[in-house]
């Protein structure tokens, strides 16, 4: 008997539900076993560490009494004379040592003094010493075998040979990963942030090369950072990063058409979002769309292409012409390119799949430059900035564009427009911005414009809880591409770096708030956008221009009623107006990033690549605590396990020899924090020795418990307030 209509839908939904419930359990299972494998290489790293102690005890012929893979309770150990044990032999020993008929019945010297453990939890591992505790310095011991009675000298080397571990692992890990290869970005600039530090700095040797105008531009490619040669892209953010304020980063630039290297001296500036140094650069970007390994990350980036103009395009599409021509290796700048070029005529694209994906349709696409609207920079709170969209001063309202799971808890849905926040009404991007800060941990009142069917209808959302951190749950848009909507100029200050916002007459027009403006003269607009391109048109013959401005009234009911503004736009404005250019629908983030395997081509080339890297990681460690002395790196930036066990995962994704060369940064990491001067870590205990080496004489006790005390502390305070900066970041913080 056929099934019917109803058992087959049903049928189908099942399967569907069963694919994504099997897709994210691949996903989650992959997590999972990269998370296990950088919990495993971490630890192996800490139990490398401790060998390098052990090693150097037995040099200096210091008893250790255990060497430990792990902590807690022992699981599994060995003793020389005794073999395999479970659990630990400790008190077979003693019974053995107290005991004189079983004492000689072992004979003397046959039981071994290390006993080798397997803890209950096999994360990092310890070293034991006769005399030498790290949270009892008072712990010493007389035996001529004990850490206290060898020679300073050689005590020294003991304390230091965990460091010397830790950089001789990073150096081989970086020479097996130079030697196979590693994929990343090169020192090809991509994307050049307009009004950041990259687009307006001057090239010094620009005027003899007949290059006039400023910034750095898509294509040019880096020859030198600070004198040195940059292996990839990562180079050019980590000297902006790791810069003191104010000072330049000098680069030779290689451009295209220029005889000779270009250079420039750009002095980084702070980003007021995650309050670090940088260029405003981006990496060059191909023509590929963003893929992901399996089938359940591909699914979530087409899921997430459906919110940009790629909406149908599948994960790991290329381009394969462009306005009719074949593009060969075409990246999105190209496209861009092309793009802006068209000055709003529309440009057809088509993309194909890759060879080594199941073949598909081509999909063809039909983009159209957007109209470059301002940008004014807006201090929502003292260090917190935001880019705020307007049009001569007219300002768009506040809407959502992707909601995350806060936000949808709260009813929000993407292309909201926020009718009122709090206190405040038809809100600007920073004005809703600074509503919802001003409320961390407290509730405000939204109200939002939903569109349903062609209508937009009103929604009461009621009181929607704010977090710690001063979010929601949705990603800032405006409505300066959809809608004519405008609101009033927000009265929060610029950055007294930018000076005074000029060309925004418009905000001084008598236009209430939600109003939305329909005509121009006699001619419709539906957008901000479209406003643009009239009021250019109209203003083409420069000087002042007056124009009148048909406008809607806020929610005046099924017969909006309308006003009439005058706008009488100076030279100055129009001067801003007709300057302003096209721009690209495309974000190049929507596609992969160019990249090419870093390589050493030969053993030697590969030692020489590991030994700097190693060094340059070395560097760039105690350049960050520096750096974070003086401001420039803030304490949120830095990294506690949970955020390594984030960072690491994402980075095992990448494959195996990611994860070496991660590791390896992590070795040179652990080796430069356990060696700073800091009482309980080996740094510490090395600066005691220093002091007991010139005076001939030990640290006080008094004066070691007081230290271990502080440090500890100090370590245990920095690994709480690390973590919960990881946590909140991992949560939407």
């Amino acid at each position: 008997m056929a099934a019917g209509p109803a058992a087959r839908a049903c049928a189908t939904v099942l399967a569907s539900t069963i694919r994504v419930m099997l897709d994210q359990l691949s996903a989650w299972v992959g997590t999972a076993v990269d998370l296990v494998l950088v919990i495993l290489g971490f630890s192996l790293i800490i139990v490398l560490h401790e060998l390098g102690h052990f090693l150097a005890a037995r040099w200096a012929g210091i008893r250790v009494l255990a060497f430990a893979v792990g902590f807690g309770p022992a699981v599994l150990s060995f003793r020389k004379g005794l073999g395999w044990r479970r659990g630990s032999s400790e008190a077979e020993v003693h019974r053995i040592l107290t005991d004189e008929s079983a004492r000689a019945a072992h004979g003397p010297g046959t039981i071994g003094t290390t006993e080798y453990r397997l803890n209950a939890l096999p994360f990092g591992g310890y070293v034991k010493m006769l005399g030498q505790e790290d949270a009892r310095p008072t712990a010493v011991s007389s035996d001529p075998d004990s850490f206290t009675q060898v020679p300073v000298w050689k005590r020294m080397v003991v304390i230091s040979a965990g460091v010397a571990m830790n950089m001789l692992i990073a150096a081989v890990l970086f020479v097996a990963v130079f030697m196979v290869g590693r994929r990343t970005e090169p020192a090809k600039i991509g994307v050049v942030a307009p009004g950041l530090p990259a687009a307006t700095a001057v090239a010094e040797n620009g005027v003899a090369l007949g290059v006039t105008p400023p910034g750095l531009r898509s294509g040019d490619e880096v020859l030198s950072v600070n004198g040195r040669k940059p292996d990839s892209f990562n180079d050019l953010m980590l000297a902006a990063v790791m810069d003191r304020r104010g000072n330049p980063v000098e680069l030779e630039v290689k451009r295209e058409g220029v005889p000779q290297p270009l250079v420039f001296r750009i002095i980084p500036k702070e980003d007021r979002a995650s309050r670090m140094l940088q260029l405003g650069l981006a990496p060059a970007f191909s023509g590929q769309v963003e893929t992901a390994p399996t089938r359940y990350g591909r699914k979530e980036i087409a899921r997430q292409l459906l919110l940009t103009p790629l909406a149908g395009v599948r994960p790991g599409m290329t381009i394969k012409s462009i306005g009719g021509r074949a593009t060969g290796a075409a990246t999105v700048h190209a496209l861009n390119d092309a793009i802006v070029a068209a000055a709003g005529a529309t440009v057809r694209t088509v993309f194909t799949d890759n060879v080594d994906q199941l073949p598909g349709p081509d999909v063809t696409f039909e983009f159209r430059a957007q109209p470059e609207l301002q940008a004014a920079p807006i201090l929502v709170e003292s260090d917190f900035q935001v880019e705020m969209t307007h049009l001569l001063g007219l300002v768009p309202v506040l809407s959502v564009d992707t909601v995350q799971t806060a936000g949808e808890k709260a009813g929000l849905l993407a292309g909201d427009i926020f009718v009122q926040i709090g206190s405040v009404e038809w809100p600007s991007v920073p004005e809703g911005i600074a509503e919802i800060r001003r409320n961390k941990h407290k509730a405000v009142r939204v109200v939002v414009l939903r569109k349903n069917g062609g209508d937009l209808n009103e929604v009461d959302l009621g009181a929607v809880p704010v977090s710690g951190a001063g979010t929601v749950g949705f990603r800032p848009d405006d409505t300066a591409r959809t809608s004519a909507l405008v609101t009033a100029w927000p009265s929060l200050p610029a950055p007294k770096d930018e000076g005074a916002t000029s060309a925004r007459s418009g905000a001084s027009l008598s236009i209430p708030r939600g109003s939305r403006i329909v005509k121009v003269d006699n001619e419709p607009v539906g957008s901000l956008d479209q406003l643009m391109g009239v009021l250019r048109r109209r203003t083409a013959a420069g000087g002042p221009a007056a124009v009148t401005l048909t406008i809607q009234l806020p929610l005046a009911g099924a017969a909006p009623a309308e006003d009439t503004v005058a706008w009488t736009i100076p030279e100055a404005d129009v001067k801003a107006l007709q300057g302003l250019s096209w721009v690209s629908p495309l974000s190049p983030g929507l596609f992969e990033p160019v990249q090419f395997t870093l390589k050493a081509s030969n053993p030697a080339q590969a030692v020489g690549m590991g030994l700097r890297e190693t060094h340059r990681v070395m560097i760039s460690t105690y350049l960050t605590f520096a750096r974070l002395l003086q401001g420039s790196i803030k304490v949120e930036h830095l990294k506690g396990p949970v955020g390594i066990a984030h960072i690491g995962t994402i980075i095992a994704g990448k494959g195996l020899i990611w994860l070496m060369f991660f590791m390896a940064l992590i070795s040179v990491n652990l080796a430069v924090v356990n060696f700073l001067p800091i009482p309980i870590a080996d740094g510490g205990l090395f600066v005691f020795l220093c002091y007991e080496q010139i005076t001939g004489k030990p640290v006080s006790p008094a004066v070691q418990n007081a230290a271990t005390l502080a440090g500890l502390a100090l370590i245990v305070g920095m690994f709480l307030l690390v973590t919960y900066n990881d946590i909140a970041a991992f949560f939407g913080g």
